[in-house]
């Protein structure tokens, strides 16, 4: 495996998504804002097939935290 020196260079395999399954009935102000928005998590990892890295995803309002878990040689890491 090497190393991707850049985005482009990575190929990344995502698992299977697992989200938290709570309803959250909108809830409006006279702006038409929402005040109650969805705040279900997603969580997923991520693997490069060029360089070997793994990182744990979790998304929440549409932001994705991506801690490294893995590089290449298979060792632990707390990398972000």
């Amino acid at each position: 495996m090497s190393d991707c020196k850049t985005p482009d260079n990575c190929r990344i395999r995502r698992s299977i998504l697992s989200t938290t399954c709570m309803y959250f009935p909108p809830v409006y102000d006279g702006h038409g804002n929402n005040l109650n928005p969805d705040r279900n998590i997603s969580s997923y990892t991520e693997h490069c097939l060029v360089c070997g890295k793994m990182w744990r995803v979790m998304e929440q309002f549409g932001v994705a935290d991506r801690q490294l878990v893995s590089d290449k040689t298979g060792e632990q890491t707390n990398e972000q």
